[in-house]
Parts: C-alpha cells; sequence; structure tokens
C-alpha cells in the first residue's frame, strides 16, 4: 500500500475536474485546459494515476512520461485532442504546456521494486 492511500477521502474524479479556462498574454485572451480542484484536497492525497498507451519508441509530445525506457503517451493525436479524451486522462491536463512548451509538473512513480 502506499502511504498516500490513507489520505483518500473521495473517489479521486470527484476531486477535480478538466475545465478550459482563458489566462491572458500580452493583452491576448488565450484559452487553456486544466485540471481544478472541486474542493479542498488534502496535503498528501493521491490524484490518480497517469495513464496512456506505453510504447518503447520515442514520438516527440508535450504530455510523455518516461519511467526508465518506457513512455507513457495519454493522447493519440495531441493535435486533436477531444474532450471525452481529456476527461479520460484527467492528470494529463495538470499544468497544460504551452505550445511548443513541454509539461513540468506532472510525476510518475514507479511501485514494486
Amino acid at each position: 500500500m502506499w502511504p498516500s492511500e490513507r489520505h483518500v477521502w473521495q473517489i479521486p474524479s470527484a476531486m477535480y475536474e478538466v475545465k478550459q479556462t482563458t489566462v491572458k498574454r500580452r493583452n491576448i485572451d488565450i484559452a487553456e485546459w486544466s485540471l481544478v480542484a472541486t474542493s479542498d484536497i488534502q496535503i498528501g492525497t493521491f490524484l490518480g494515476f497517469y495513464t496512456g498507451d506505453h510504447d518503447i519508441e520515442y514520438r516527440d509530445s508535450l504530455y510523455a512520461a518516461k519511467i526508465d525506457h518506457i513512455h507513457i503517451y495519454p493522447f493519440a493525436n495531441e493535435a486533436n485532442i477531444t474532450l471525452q479524451e481529456r476527461q479520460n486522462r484527467p492528470l494529463a491536463n495538470m499544468n497544460e504546456p504551452n505550445v511548443n512548451d513541454y509539461e513540468n509538473s506532472c510525476f510518475v512513480v514507479e511501485d514494486g521494486k
């Protein structure tokens, strides 16, 4: 059991939602996706697993996570991500990267060693 499991006080999908937000950059409104808490989340609470297709081959991706030689790609076609795909893989929306930037707030824990 992971130590953080003792902090789970509601099902993860009830703790957050995927939302499109608008930010202003250089006086221009830009729509971006984000993962937003629906209520206060206790420190140390387990939010979920970063999921997607697993592959040993590298491909350019704004959303990929890597463990050793395995890459996790949450979205098959990053140029056309649907709302349903975002809702199915909510943790990929944390700190939504700007175009040509890379995700920097998401992490993957490898357990079982």
